[in-house]
């Protein structure tokens, strides 16, 4: 499962130079790729702390990535923000999966990683930034952007 921050990692580096529309486009198509390759063998989800539900929603279909997603669950809509493990556990249920076979991708060690540990799930980290509390709550593996998931994930 992701965090809903997760999925538009790229969607800031639009402006007006080319070279930036190139790698956030790049970007784009290597995340389909890899969540193409990812929706084959997993079920995948999100977990977001929005407070509107559409947003989310919105955001999915105007990247088109929608379609590698079996459950969104937004805390808009049940009323339990990360790190409850409540919210985890309502995705775990409407996956119909247990918490030991699985993983969440996050990056913020207070919400994601907090919440995910709660709820029994193994933990990938994403570190954009040095977060103190990483060294207390200790994710199960930490990778620096979305494009060493797969391979983090052959590790859990």
């Amino acid at each position: 499962m992701f965090a809903a921050h997760e999925t538009a990692e790229y969607h800031g580096a639009y402006d007006t130079t080319s070279a930036r529309f190139i790698y956030a486009h790049y970007f784009h198509i290597i995340l389909c790729l890899s969540w193409r390759k990812l929706k084959g063998k997993y079920k995948l989800g999100i977990v977001s702390n929005f407070a509107i539900p559409e947003c989310v929603t919105k955001l999915l279909e105007i990247h088109r990535i929608a379609k590698f997603f079996d459950v969104v669950i937004v805390s808009g809509a049940v009323n339990k923000r990360k790190p409850s493990p409540k919210i985890f556990q309502q995705a775990l249920n409407e996956l119909n999966v247990d918490a030991s076979e699985t993983v969440f991708v996050g990056d913020t060690i207070d919400a994601d990683v907090k919440g995910a540990k709660d709820a029994n799930m193994k933990t990938i980290f994403i570190e954009r930034r040095v977060q103190k509390e990483a060294e207390q709550l200790c994710p199960d593996q930490t990778i620096k952007s979305l494009g060493d998931l797969l391979e983090a994930l052959e590790h859990c």
